[in-house]
């Protein structure tokens, strides 16, 4: 009979080497045209939000799981118009799990960015010789700074 690895995939010597697994994520892009200039303060507002999770609601998205990706720009000047800036802001979201198992182990939750790992033990089966390994402890990291994206908003939205 083969052993047991309850569910960890690509065991070699009790090394586990895992899978690689497509995580459900949807990119989407928010883009606006706004009088004026383009400012300097704000610029910064995008550089230090740029690769945080939200630590708010963010539009219809659960805490942690939209990552800000950044922000395209640009300033245009006429000789016969104000100026004008163009803005895209690119998210990435991953939705929380629920109920989430490993093995025996009730994990709950794990919102959309958090890294979820399982540590497993070698344990021998009667014979001293099959083996079979057992999760022995489920870990979720936050692996991203958490920031208020809805600071974007706030100016995205507001009319000069």
């Amino acid at each position: 009979m083969p052993p047991n690895y309850n569910g960890a995939i690509g065991v070699q010597n009790g090394n586990i080497a895992g899978c690689e697994v497509v995580i459900p994520s949807l990119n989407f892009t928010m883009s606006q045209t706004r009088k004026g200039i383009l400012d300097l303060r704000f610029i910064r507002l995008l550089s230090t939000l740029t690769g945080r999770i939200n630590s708010q609601p963010f539009l219809v998205f659960n805490i942690g799981d939209v990552l800000f990706a950044g922000a395209n720009g640009s300033q245009r000047f006429s000789s016969n118009e104000s100026p004008e800036f163009d803005l895209s802001f690119k998210f990435i979201i991953s939705p929380s799990i629920y109920d989430l198992q490993a093995g025996d182990i009730d994990v709950g939750y794990k919102r959309g960015w958090d890294y979820f790992w399982v540590e497993h033990v070698k344990v021998f089966d009667y014979d001293c010789v099959s083996k079979t390994l057992i999760p022995q402890a489920a870990y979720i990291e936050q692996v991203y700074e958490e920031a208020d994206l809805n600071k974007l908003l706030e100016d995205f939205n507001t009319d000069d």
